[in-house]
């Protein structure tokens, strides 16, 4: 019998993202405030529609969310194009009487997935869209590519202010202060801890650890979310946040492997390439969750997907992948999916036959039809999704 491998998402799959939703919204209305504009702050429908465009990092999510309403205000009120940063074009706003208008979040998000590649962020692949002259309706009213480059251009910085205030919320004041080394401006409870909960019913998961245990099925845990390196490494980490294994506790599948933002942080650490070359859609994300599940060994699995990713088909006395498999991806994004079918390229132009099947996660219109867009079968949570692999499984 084939092998089934499962590599579940966290947000929207597993667990259902209160916190981060909140923290995006309450991060862009705080910065907002300052222009007297927080009315215009985005709303749970615009995370939604971002996730749907493949803009599934927060830290992406938040600079964009900002300039489209600095866009639209620029559409009634045109900026001097000396404000090159947030803060000097929030206090030009607030100097100024801005009647009020309707922000298109639908109209300009929906716009975004066709600058979204594997190896860059989604911000970063809008901003070159914007710079090269290939996005003609991207930010139309900001003559001011500075004041795009200044927010979009490095996303992944943690000295960021967007950052630091989103990492606020999400982790709350005792983590953020292990995190940073320092207090945060405003102390409050971890949003993660306080908002999350889990879309796993219980009885779905003694089922899924039952059939792990008989080794029936085997499953990691495959993310976006920030974490820790992989757990096999026993070295003293800084500057790594433990977001995803706090999903998992929530769910109570702390055992499964992980492979999250962090440990393919380290990996890129050690290799000397970059994260958003390695994160989904690109395939080594994928790879890396196939391995790890399969060996229960995420630093191992990170490592061969790597090589195999690089076209080296390492002989891993640890690690032999079968030649035939099934693979069952759990997402609620079209990067996941996406992913998945570039590893499975990938292995298959390298005489693997890998059996794909794509399960959707949502009840969200426009992430459904970006699902369906690239094939994905839709299931209206992760507990239905299971209960068909496990359906198969007994059978």
């Amino acid at each position: 019998m084939k092998p089934k491998i499962i590599l579940i998402d966290i947000d929207g799959v597993l667990v259902k993202p209160g916190g981060y939703r909140l923290a995006m919204q309450e991060t862009c209305r705080y910065f907002l405030v300052k222009g007297g504009i927080e009315r215009y702050s985005p709303d749970a429908e615009v995370y939604s529609l971002f996730e749907s465009q493949c803009v599934t990092s927060e830290w992406d999510m938040i600079p964009l969310s900002l300039l489209i309403v600095l866009d639209t205000i620029a559409s009634v009120e045109s900026f001097p194009k000396h404000l090159s940063n947030l803060t000097d074009a929030l206090d030009w706003v607030l100097s100024r009487s801005i009647p009020n208008i309707e922000i298109p979040y639908q109209e300009i998000i929906l716009d975004f997935g066709k600058y979204i590649h594997p190896g860059i962020t989604a911000a970063q692949g809008i901003l070159d869209a914007k710079l090269n002259g290939q996005g003609d309706q991207l930010f139309v009213h900001l003559d001011n590519c500075h004041l795009i480059q200044s927010l979009l251009g490095d996303t992944r910085n943690l000295s960021s202010e967007l950052i630091r205030k989103f990492q606020e919320y999400v982790l709350g004041g005792e983590i953020f202060s292990n995190f940073f080394g320092e207090n945060p401006e405003h102390w409050c409870t971890s949003y993660l801890l306080e908002h999350d909960t889990s879309n796993l019913l219980p009885e779905h998961q003694k089922t899924l650890k039952r059939f792990l245990r008989l080794r029936n099925l085997y499953a990691s845990v495959y993310t976006a979310r920030p974490s820790l390196p992989p757990r096999e490494l026993d070295e003293n980490f800084k500057n790594f946040s433990p977001e995803a294994e706090i999903a998992l506790k929530l769910c109570g599948l702390e055992e499964l492997p992980l492979i999250g933002y962090g440990k393919l942080g380290y990996l890129a650490s050690k290799t000397g390439r970059t994260i958003p070359e390695y994160i989904k859609p690109a395939p080594v994300q994928a790879l890396a969750g196939i391995a790890a599940a399969l060996t229960g060994n995420e630093w191992l699995g990170l490592q061969w997907a790597a090589r195999t990713a690089d076209g080296i088909f390492p002989d891993n006395q640890e690690f032999q992948l079968p030649k035939e498999f099934n693979l069952y991806i759990l997402e609620d994004s079209a990067a996941g999916i996406q992913g998945g079918f570039s590893a499975i390229q990938l292995l298959n132009q390298k005489g693997w036959k890998v059996e794909f099947h794509p399960m959707g996660i949502s009840k969200h219109l426009k992430k459904i039809k970006s699902l369906e867009n690239i094939g994905a079968v839709i299931y209206q949570d992760v507990n239905t999704a299971l209960s068909a692999i496990f359906e198969e499984t007994r059978v």
